[in-house]
């Protein structure tokens, strides 16, 4: 009798526990601002001879503040950094520009790769385009 009596008691307080975790308001969690960044020069897959500039242009747009970007262009092969730029500034939009002259001695496959810095916890949206680099 004792031992359904203990039962009836944790079975009980389980179904109450249930019915107290079913009522609590569950907290909302908030979705990541969409950040949209375009990449208008170069385009994907564009070619440059030794002693051309590069030039970038994007735009990067949020519907809340940013706190910065950096552009940044890195040979594929190994991850050499070949230039890096960065802009540290609040702002719902930004225009990145900079350019770069290809002073490289081998064919290199690059990266340029243009970061929004979303948050100062390390948050950040990437885009990038792949680009050939001749001597």
């Amino acid at each position: 009798m004792k031992r359904n009596y203990h039962s009836g008691i944790a079975l009980m307080l389980i179904c109450c526990m249930l019915i107290i975790a079913a009522c609590r308001k569950r907290e909302e969690e908030t979705p990541e601002p969409k950040v949209q960044i375009t990449i208008n020069t170069p385009q994907e897959g564009a070619m440059f001879q030794v002693g051309d500039t590069i030039h970038i242009s994007a735009e990067i747009s949020s519907p809340i503040d940013l706190h910065g970007y950096a552009w940044t262009l890195t040979s594929q092969a190994d991850g050499t950094v070949l230039h890096t730029e960065d802009a540290h500034a609040h702002n719902k939009t930004f225009t990145v520009t900079g350019s770069w002259v290809n002073n490289v001695a081998a064919v290199t496959e690059a990266t340029l790769e243009i970061t929004a810095e979303i948050d100062h916890e390390g948050k950040t949206e990437k885009q990038a385009v792949h680009i050939m680099l001749h001597p």
